[in-house]
């Protein structure tokens, strides 16, 4: 593409940042000094603040990481021990794949920080880690743009003690901040490759956009793609045209995360395809709560407690400052809109319903996740206004009529703000108000004093205090130990010393009780009926809905709350095998539950053991299928009593050779006869199952149907039908038969491929690149 004229671009007094001088050594001294600094408010928050809470039981667990994420990389790392179970995890919702669940991001590279410090400590380590590379980018990008060193720690410090980095590193440290922290890095190498534009600018460019896309928490991504394709929309309109290098690099950086977290990304689009969370959301399923622009604003504040005073003053008075100084006044403009863009989306206004018309505007929950990259353009413009507070007097930027007017702006202005934000927040915690007076105090010195370093120091040192003092005690904490998960360990051990390979339990308790959870049989290897996962199979979604709240899924709200639910329809918790049920000792009254006959069996560590005897085995024999092509009509007919699972299963469409077996002879009068008998062998990804009938007829597996599942009968490869609305069957023929099923999924192996073919073309290319004569020094090694 062409440059615009010199003589336009001359006119721009600020069409670029101030960017690119070489650091003299004293300068490389002091940015060492700052980064340490950095390094030591992460290390210092994680290793005091979030300890503490752990020591002292301040705040709740996290119930993503101690419900879902936890157990799941515990047997993530179990099944690459034995062998098997790391693509299909057979212990939760009847089979379920492993990669694409949410929120282990099992393939994200620091996750192997788990190997080196043990499962109990890996969370506190991986939230320093992500806390100083959040820092350490923010830090190098306000550097970017010339903010001085102490200004740039100001920035860092902002970002590390601002609310989403707060609520995110004890939320899910290593998939939700994992995603978080990388975004100020891909902002940083856009900015480079907008300045001196160089393929392997763009191929560090796609890693780290990789790096967010591995951790596990895809919208936060999507906000990242969001704001470099924003801050190239800014480019083009307040600067020099993009140049065909800067676009090649771009394109490099943008399109690479697509093959590098291939492995990840293809199970993960599979999943969806076929999830109950499809990717158009409903308003309802955006915003579940139904919450009004002003109640969602007030949200805000509730959810971000920790620097309220600081987003609606220190936004308002230090980075207001960023706009005094001419050669930072572009960029300055571009945070400040993109802060209006992602509250006014938050806010759900007329712009949020502009925005859902999109492509994929409707693709994830919670409106009020705008904030996050709002407060990150937030963090850039206080690194900014500090960095202006150390370059000259504010007032001085202003016409000699108005200095006067320039000196009162700021201390009035954060009278103001502090007034709204007194009267909007009931009960004003003391810190608040501490925080607030000494934004005050910084605000008013820097309106009527000299000695611009000296302000910038304390505005940067204040401002930590006030952040520090403000995320001391965050909504959630840390676990020291594995015991408040184990604390029922005697009873799933009685349990799993009665269950057969075809047997599944069935759990229900408070969802703060996380010693009986849905992922308690992840850790003690039992297979669970159900599960904590937001992104399950869509049919398995709504027969857990049909089976707990007794009618059809409405919306995804529908399944959310049936997680927590109580399943009470018994046809359908016999079909899923649930033979034992446990339930916590006094918590619930057993005999107000509808499915019987349940027997007490034992009490053990405070839980109650019922068994189940009407429970169907997880793999039987049928004589005969019956076709319903109607989903609802085949679910209701499951969901009768009048059905008879072991006499017909229920398909929508016949095999493909148009046999549906027999009616099977009556039983002798007195007895029960089932039609055959099945053994089973589970090795996750691989079932072998000893089958013997009578004659002809159907093996039925309790497993959820997916796609990637192969069988053969005696050697033969059998076609396998989706029974019973979620589950799955193979013909058998009479006598004794050998059935493996076998987990071959496509999209896994598809995306190794492409993953491994893209890491060995890098590798390839770097190599002839480090062969080649070093011509200049690459900006990343400034």
């Amino acid at each position: 593409m062409l440059s615009r004229p010199e003589s336009t671009v001359a006119r721009e007094e600020d069409a670029a940042p101030l960017v690119g001088a070489a650091p003299s050594r004293a300068g490389r001294s002091r940015d060492g000094l700052g980064r340490l600094c950095v390094l030591a408010v992460a290390a210092g928050y994680v290793l005091i603040t979030l300890r503490h809470n752990a020591r002292f039981h301040i705040g709740m667990p996290s119930p993503d990481i101690y419900g879902a994420q936890y157990p799941m990389l515990v047997y993530f790392w179990r099944s690459l021990q034995r062998g098997h179970g790391y693509l299909w995890n057979s212990l939760q919702n009847c089979g379920e794949p492993m990669l694409p669940a949410t929120p282990p991001g099992t393939l994200y590279p620091l996750n192997l920080l788990m190997a080196v410090v043990g499962i109990d400590a890996f969370y506190p380590a991986i939230a320093l880690v992500h806390l100083a590379i959040g820092g350490l980018f923010v830090y190098q990008l306000c550097r970017e743009y010339e903010a001085p060193p102490v200004a740039a720690m100001a920035g860092a410090f902002a970002f590390e003690l601002g609310a989403p980095a707060v609520h995110l590193s004890t939320w899910v440290p290593s998939a939700n901040l994992g995603a978080y922290v990388w975004l100020p890095g891909a902002i940083l190498l856009v900015e480079r490759i907008l300045r001196a534009p160089r393929l392997g600018l763009g191929v560090w460019l796609g890693v780290v956009l990789s790096m967010s896309l591995l951790a596990g928490c895809p919208q936060i991504t999507f906000f990242i793609y969001q704001l470099v394709l924003l801050r190239l929309v800014w480019q083009l309109f307040t600067g020099p045209l993009l140049r065909w290098p800067i676009v090649a690099a771009l394109g490099v950086g943008l399109v690479l995360p697509f093959f590098l977290g291939a492995i990840q990304l293809l199970p993960s689009l599979e999943l969806v395809r076929l999830s109950v969370r499809p990717s158009s959301l409903s308003a309802h399923e955006i915003e579940p709560l139904a919450r009004t622009p002003w109640e969602t604003f007030l949200d805000a504040f509730k959810w971000h407690p920790f620097t309220a005073p600081l987003f609606t003053v220190a936004s308002a008075t230090l980075a207001s400052l960023a706009w005094l100084l001419p050669g930072r006044r572009r960029m300055a403009t571009f945070y400040g809109l993109v802060i209006a863009l992602y509250f006014a989306l938050a806010m759900q206004t007329p712009l949020f319903t502009l925005y859902q018309a999109l492509p994929l505007g409707r693709l994830f929950r919670l409106p009020s996740r705008f904030l996050w990259p709002a407060w990150f353009a937030t963090c850039v413009l206080i690194g900014l206004g500090v960095g202006a507070l150390a370059a000259r007097d504010p007032a001085e930027a202003a016409p000699a009529p108005r200095r006067r007017l320039w000196r009162l702006a700021f201390p009035v202005l954060t009278l103001v703000m502090g007034a709204v934000y007194v009267s909007l927040v009931v009960n004003v915690p003391p810190w608040e108000i501490a925080s607030f007076a000494a934004i005050l105090v910084v605000t008013g010195w820097a309106a009527f004093s000299g000695g611009g370093k000296a302000r910038a120091a304390f505005a940067s040192t204040i401002l930590l205090v006030g952040l520090s003092i403000a995320a001391r005690a965050p909504f959630l904490r840390f676990l020291t130990d594995d015991s408040t998960l184990t604390e029922r360990r005697a009873a799933f051990q009685h349990v799993h010393s009665m269950m057969g390979p075809g047997d599944r339990i069935l759990v229900h308790a408070p969802a703060s009780d996380f010693s009986l959870m849905p992922k308690s049989g992840t850790l003690f290897d039992i297979r669970v009926v159900s599960d904590y996962e937001p992104q399950t199979a869509r049919r398995f979604a709504e027969l857990w809905v049909r089976m707990t709240l007794g009618r059809r899924i409405e919306n995804l709200s529908d399944y959310y709350m049936a997680t927590g639910a109580l399943p009470n329809v018994s046809p359908l918790v016999n079909l899923v095998s649930a033979r034992y049920i446990l339930l916590p000792e006094g918590g619930f009254n057993p005999a107000r539950w509808t499915p019987k006959p349940i027997f007490q069996l034992h009490t053990l560590a405070h839980t109650w053991i019922f068994s189940n005897p009407a429970a169907l085995p997880r793999a039987y024999v049928v004589p005969r299928l019956e076709v319903v092509a109607d989903p609802d009509a085949l679910l209701e007919r499951l969901a009768s009593p009048e059905h008879r699972p072991r006499e017909v299963a229920l398909v929508e469409q016949p095999p493909a050779d148009g046999f549906l077996g027999t009616a099977p002879p009556p039983p002798r009068p007195g007895t029960t006869a089932y039609f055959g008998s099945v053994t089973l062998r589970d090795r996750s990804e691989v079932l072998t199952l000893h089958v013997s009938a009578p004659a002809a007829g159907f093996l039925v597996l309790t497993d959820q149907y997916y796609p990637g599942w192969k069988a053969d009968v005696n050697g033969a490869d059998a076609e396998i039908l989706r029974a019973n609305y979620a589950f799955r069957a193979v013909p058998v023929p009479a006598g004794q038969s050998v059935v493996h099923f076998r987990y071959q999924p496509r999209s896994v192996y598809l995306g190794a491929a492409i993953t491994g073919a893209t890491l060995a073309s890098l590798l390839v290319a770097a190599a002839f690149a480090r062969a080649r004569p070093r011509r200049r020094r690459s900006p990343l090694a400034s």
